[in-house]
């Protein structure tokens, strides 16, 4: 499962007011292609109303399932998102649930170049720099492609 991510509401308010802004329309802009795939091409475990974040501050993963995708990967950044694509390629099922949230920080040193943190003090920087890469400009989400990801819309397997 994968939670949504909110940035801590007290440190979202003391940054710059255009990086507030972009915040704000980065996450309002995900949702879109988010409810577009829900709707086009739906499974029933991950069903709409769903997000697309894969936050490792929000990723609930059963043992087993982390064993057969091989644990962590170990990557510079992006771990999450490559932990879910390692569960997608053994077909297991995700959820990415808008229920189960979680506050991260707004913290512009981190860890992971490219991580969140590299983000933010990108973004202030350069407001004009590119957003998340796994959001496509909106003239490629209007786009034909594939209806469907290859996996039944049966019974969630067990």
């Amino acid at each position: 499962m994968a939670g949504q991510i909110d940035y801590d509401p007290d440190e979202t308010a003391a940054l710059p007011d255009p990086l507030q802004r972009r915040i704000t329309l980065e996450v309002a802009y995900a949702a879109l292609p988010a409810e577009m795939e829900a709707r086009l091409d739906p499974v029933q475990h991950d069903a709409w109303p769903r997000h697309r974040m894969a936050s490792g501050a929000s990723l609930a993963i059963r043992l087993p399932a982390y064993r057969r995708a091989g644990c962590l990967p170990r990557v510079s950044a992006g771990e999450d998102r490559a932990m879910l694509a390692a569960l997608r390629a053994l077909d297991a099922d995700s959820r990415h649930a808008p229920a189960v949230r979680v506050l991260t920080s707004c913290r512009t040193e981190g860890r992971a170049t490219g991580g969140a943190a590299d983000t933010l003090r990108r973004w202030t920087s350069e407001p004009d720099a590119t957003c998340d890469p796994a959001l496509e400009p909106d003239f490629a989400a209007c786009m034909p492609r594939p209806m469907s990801r290859g996996r039944s819309a049966g019974p969630p397997a067990s």
